[in-house]
């Protein structure tokens, strides 16, 4: 057995992650033995380190950092059981006597969770303390989990696929971390994403779009106009939202919420609502349960408001950079998105 690689974001927690490592690496070795540890330096380091770590060899990988923190560790180590699996399929595929060994071992990976939010522990059901995360790795107790599979188109108009664990969301909540960034740390994580909601509701517009719902196998495609539709894995997020009470992380299906409310003044009193699960069923807002939705603007429609061709055009523009997406808290790019649902694609230990 290889030591447990402990994936770090010194940035974490306003800084304090890093600043408080040495305090903390005590009781880690305590519970979890002889440790790993690697430092994230930039976005996205987390997956590199994570793949890395894979592929040498290490059978738990531990994300010490906010949920996006986590969610660069899921796709580093996804990214590896996707390589495993088109490698072994080649070698089965080659010529007779050609194979070589099978798909090595994925990962699992575990979390102590310091951020902004550090909303996936809640679906987890761990106490939100350092000891109480390295009692659930340590206890070896096992839990395979859903991931949500994203595609969508980036700024530079490439085409990217993003692994995520807890809540994608398109629309006011693509808005609420740009204005997180802005925000001083020392607030702390719920009144930060509050001031960012607000800023992002003053800014958001109902947008037409296209949409496509597979539930049950069955497709169903809409048009609709939507402010924020947050795809659910996990139940929580913005820092104690509950978004998705009725999201379960190991059942097959995400859970999708459609805000369509026709006011910035009633959006306000859906975000006081958010906070306890009120929300749902409230007017303007749908609930749909799905394995599988495509999104896109509705261009046409979109267009159809403006006064001229140029207009629309411009009109267009404004949607794409307005509706856009994050994913476990961090910002990413926008439409089109497809996501599916992976059944018990990941294991946690917890």
């Amino acid at each position: 057995m290889s030591r447990p690689l402990l994936i770090v974001n010194p940035a974490a927690s306003s800084g304090r992650t890093g600043k408080d490592l040495a305090d903390l690496l005590p009781a880690v070795e305590r519970s979890l033995g002889d440790v790993e540890i690697a430092p994230t330096a930039r976005r996205g380091h987390a997956a590199e380190l994570a793949r890395r770590g894979a592929e040498d060899g290490h059978d738990l990988i531990v994300a010490v950092g906010g949920d996006g923190t986590l969610n660069e560790v899921v796709n580093g180590v996804l990214q590896f059981a996707a390589a495993e699996r088109e490698r072994t399929d080649r070698d089965e595929a080659g010529p007779a006597g050609s194979a070589q060994a099978g798909p090595r071992l994925t990962p699992h990976v575990g979390l102590i969770a310091a951020g902004t939010g550090g909303d996936f522990r809640h679906s987890l059901g761990i106490e939100n303390r350092p000891q109480a995360y390295l009692d659930a790795i340590a206890g070896g107790g096992e839990r395979t989990v859903d991931v949500g599979q994203a595609r969508f188109r980036m700024p530079g108009g490439e085409m990217v696929e993003r692994f995520w664990v807890n809540v994608l969301s398109v629309g006011a909540g693509g808005l609420v971390v740009r204005y997180i960034e802005r925000l001083p740390a020392a607030l702390g994580g719920r009144t930060t994403y509050y001031l960012a909601s607000l800023s992002a509701i003053a800014r958001c517009v109902r947008t037409p779009l296209n949409c496509t719902v597979v539930t049950g196998g069955q497709s169903h495609k809409r048009h609709l106009a939507a402010c924020e539709i947050a795809i659910c894995n996990g139940s929580v997020f913005g820092a104690g939202m509950q978004v998705a009470p009725m999201a379960r992380i190991d059942d097959g299906q995400l859970e999708a919420i459609i805000v369509d409310a026709e006011s910035k003044r009633e959006l306000v009193r859906l975000l006081r609502k958010v906070y306890t699960g009120e929300h749902i069923g409230a007017p303007g807002v749908e609930h749909v349960s799905c394995e599988r939705i495509e999104i896109d603007l509705d261009e046409e429609a979109t267009a159809r408001q403006s006064s001229s061709q140029a207009a629309g055009r411009r009109a267009i523009a404004k949607a794409r950079d307005r509706f856009t997406i994050e994913i476990d808290g961090e910002p990413s790019g926008g439409l089109p998105l497809t996501v599916d649902v992976l059944p018990n694609a990941l294991t946690l230990r917890c």
